[in-house]
Parts: structure tokens; sequence; C-alpha cells
């Protein structure tokens, strides 16, 4: 496969947490373990703003809603906030019993569900809330529920939003459902996909599957709607990020050493480079390097024509494939040899 290119975004001061594209593909969100939140054009590289906290609290999440005029973000000082895409306006804040780890709108963007950590003798929670009731101040919660034994680490919408699929830090999923009558969030399947902590979940495009990442070194593919695994990409490193391409049969996933590690490691031993993987075959046929740490988030552009990376080390890499890429066959034959 032929050379990558890419745009290296530099404004974060510290270790990026989570990127997204917009629905569109013409913005790309992001946030990192310091504030504040960015948006960036794609087709240039430009940061066109910020959205400013007036706290030092690390951001672990963010989503925006499908036209593009919400963000939601949570953050390690306990707090959801729902924010004004174009002015940069924080609307509404939700205080938290502890750090936020997850948060997403659904498909139309009037709800909103996100997920905490365990802190000391409070257990993690899963809430959902409707987005009418985050911007009028005094809300009620649509359902909520704690979570006794294994907290969530990574979690997103099912299909037609129907019930929340959850990844766990033993290495389950789970569909959680919200019973509207008792506002709770009940579980309605539960399966063992992983031997360790699960690290990020993404859909297909049509959600008919969804992607799981995790420690234990590998990446899975299930179904959604009876979290069967049917694919499995193996690697030599912990996978903290995967995608899923919408215009090829391509999965990218990347990792690497821990973070703690970093600095005493080599890039290349390291093991930093996103890895690009065939859906069908599960073997890897290309490698994108640039990265100095463990990539922690990764994210196809809508329409499969490029991908964006964020690192431990700071920095966000925004890739464009080049033409050969679409005309690329995969001969299972010759990768066999």
């Amino acid at each position: 496969m032929a050379l990558i290119r890419a745009l290296m975004l530099l404004s974060h001061e510290g270790p990026i947490s989570q990127i997204k594209y917009n629905r569109d593909g013409d913005l790309l969100f992001s946030v990192s373990k310091t504030p504040p939140a960015m948006v960036w054009r794609t087709d240039t590289g430009m940061r066109l703003g910020t959205y400013e906290f007036g706290e030092k609290s690390a951001i672990s999440c963010l989503d925006i809603n499908k036209d593009t005029t919400r963000l939601v973000t949570g953050s390690a000082g306990n707090m959801i906030r729902l924010w004004d895409c174009e002015t940069g306006a924080c609307l509404q804040t939700v205080t938290t019993q502890t750090s936020v780890r997850t948060c997403e709108f659904s498909s139309d963007g009037q709800i909103i569900f996100y997920t905490t950590d365990a802190q000391r003798k409070i257990s993690p929670e899963l809430a959902i809330l409707t987005l009418k009731q985050f911007e009028g101040g005094a809300f009620d919660y649509i359902a909520q529920t704690h979570i006794t034994d294994s907290k969530v680490t990574a979690a997103t919408w099912g299909p037609f939003d129907q019930h929340i699929i959850t990844g766990h830090e033993n290495g389950s999923l789970r569909f959680y459902q919200a019973d509207n009558s008792a506002k709770r969030v009940q579980v309605l399947r539960n399966e063992q996909i992983h031997k360790d902590t699960v690290t990020d979940l993404k859909m297909t495009s049509d959600k008919l599957f969804c992607l799981s990442a995790s420690k234990d070194f590998t990446a899975k593919l299930s179904t959604s709607d009876r979290l069967e695994n049917i694919k499995t990409f193996n690697t030599d490193r912990p996978v903290n990020a995967a995608a899923i391409s919408s215009l090829r049969n391509h999965v990218i996933i990347g990792g690497g050493q821990e973070a703690m590690w970093v600095t005493q490691t080599h890039s290349h031993t390291g093991k930093f480079e996103a890895k690009i993987f065939h859906v069908i075959y599960e073997q890897e046929i290309g490698r994108v390097k640039g990265h100095f740490g463990p990539i922690n988030s990764l994210a196809f552009q809508p329409d499969g024509r490029g991908f964006s990376s964020g690192g431990e080390d700071g920095v966000i890499r925004m890739h464009q494939f080049p033409e050969i890429y679409y005309d690329f066959e995969f001969d299972r034959f010759k990768f066999d040899r």
C-alpha cells in the first residue's frame, strides 16, 4: 500500500482522549486530558475554535449531534456539559457523583446517555436523559442504574437506539435497555467477548455490527443483535482504539505499549503505528506510522476516504487515502505466502 500523508494537529497540550467527526465529515472534534475541547476543519486542518471549561480536569469523552448544533462532553471533574457548536457557549452542566467515562447522543439527537467510573465506595452509573430536559435546567432522568460488578469502559447506542451496548473492565459486552416505568436501566444480554478490559466500541454505518477493542491484544467484530463474535483481529499489542470503514471492508486498530513506559521506549519497539486489517480475511494489509506514543482514539471519515488518530503524545494525525487505496484488491493467497 502506498505512503499515506497526514496533517498534524498540534494544539492540545495533553494526551488525546477522543476524536470524532461530525455527520458531514467536514469537522473533527477532539478532547484531551488537558482542556479545552477543540474543533478543526478536515480539509485544511485549521483549528476553528475551542470550548473553554474554566477548570483543568481531564476531558474523557465527547459527541456531536446529527446537525452539528450541539456538543456534549464528559470530564474527570464529575461534569457533563452541553455546548453550542457554533458559538462555543456552554448551555448547561450536569454534576455527576464520579468522573464521566463515556457520553453519546442518540441518532435523532434528542437523548443522551453517559456512564461514570467507580470511586471510593460509589458504584459506576449508567444514566439516560432527554435533550429537552437537559437544556431546561431542572430535569428528570429517563432512567439510571448503578453497575456493581464491572465498570463500563466503552459504550455506544445500538440499532434504532433501542438499547445501549456497553463494554466492561472484565472484557464483557452487554445490552442495557431503559425501563421507563421504573426509571431504571436493565441488562438484557451479557456476553464474554474479550479476556481483558474493553477500550473502545464502534458501530458499523448500518448498525448491524459492533467493533470492540481490548487490552487483550485483539479487536473483535460482533453482531449488534445478539453480541455474537464473528471476526477477530489479532495483534501483538494492547488495543486502545478501533474504527471500521463505511467504504471498504477494512478496520483500523491502534494502541501500543502502556503510557507509563513510553519515555523509555523507541517509537518502533513501542508499536505505536495504526494497523489496517481486511474484515473478511482478518489479515493485516497495511500500517500507518507517525505517533510517538500509544494511539488512544481512531475515527474513519464518514465517507471512508480517510481517518484520524489521536495519541498519548498529544498529536492528532489526519490522513487522506491516496488514489491507489481505492484500487487495492486484497489477494489472500499472496498475503498467506
